[in-house]
């Protein structure tokens, strides 16, 4: 998954999700890893995101710069992981002219006014983002162009399929879902979610173990009304064959889809 990530085309801005991370968050991890995305957000429901966190947290290079904002509450003091000046940076951007993502509708990807000055510090050194508004637009702070490997905001978020997702801000370039089939009654809503994180341009990678029986075959009876999908050849990423139904499937919006 981590090469494909790498191997699309990677505009200035370009952000990654990972939906249904677990405790661990790899796929994502190694998405921060890769240092090509301006913003990767990995997600899970609220009783998965302290693991999370303290995964993602012990996992990420120097690069990488990661946000408490979306931790519950009592769980924001985690430690920040800031873009060392060994890292080719632009100027920094004045902090009074970082804007919130979707500020009209949460406040999770934004940096509370009340951080420390450390967390200011990473926040104004990193590389210009092109953060969302309110209105979907892409709005860019500063004109220098970022170097090769960007400075990377990650941030873990809560994010039950079922419900609403603008609060992680969709939609998204890249999304990833490694596996999370395990309930029959679950695949409808984590279909759907991909859909609403996602366009009809977003590259959507997921890996599927062959597991829990029922909620493979509810998933594999749900997944044509709304992906074409085609399988990975495992020559590509160096792994034995497997069976058609297990491995690294890339998704397409099925433009009639329910």
């Amino acid at each position: 998954m981590g090469r494909r990530s790498a191997a699309r085309p990677v505009s200035e801005g370009s952000r990654c999700i990972e939906l249904g991370a677990g405790a661990t968050g790899l796929p994502g991890i190694v998405a921060a890893q890769l240092g090509c995305f301006s913003q990767v957000v990995i997600t899970d429901v609220d009783e998965c995101l302290e693991a999370l966190h303290e995964n993602v947290s012990v996992n990420l290079p120097s690069h990488c710069t990661l946000l408490p904002s979306c931790l519950p509450q009592e769980h924001r003091a985690a430690a920040i992981a800031t873009c060392p000046a060994s890292v080719s940076q632009p100027a920094a951007t004045p902090s009074s002219q970082r804007q919130a993502v979707n500020s009209g509708t949460s406040d999770s990807f934004s940096q509370p006014a009340d951080q420390t000055a450390a967390v200011q510090e990473s926040s104004t050194a990193a590389s210009p983002q092109n953060l969302r508004s309110s209105n979907g637009a892409v709005q860019q702070q500063g004109t220098e162009k970022q170097s090769a490997r960007v400075c990377t905001e990650v941030l873990v978020a809560e994010l039950d399929w079922g419900r609403d997702t603008s609060t992680v801000a969709p939609p998204f370039d890249v999304v990833l879902v490694a596996d999370v089939v395990y309930v029959p009654e679950a695949m409808q809503p984590l279909l759907e979610c991909i859909r609403r994180v996602s366009t009809a341009a977003s590259t959507i990678l997921l890996a599927k173990y062959k597991r829990f029986a029922p909620a493979s075959e509810q998933f594999w009876k749900l997944l044509p009304d709304y992906f074409e999908f085609t399988k990975i050849p495992e020559a590509d990423f160096g792994a034995k064959p497997q069976e058609d139904c297990i491995g690294i499937f890339k998704l397409v919006w099925k433009q009639s889809s329910i």
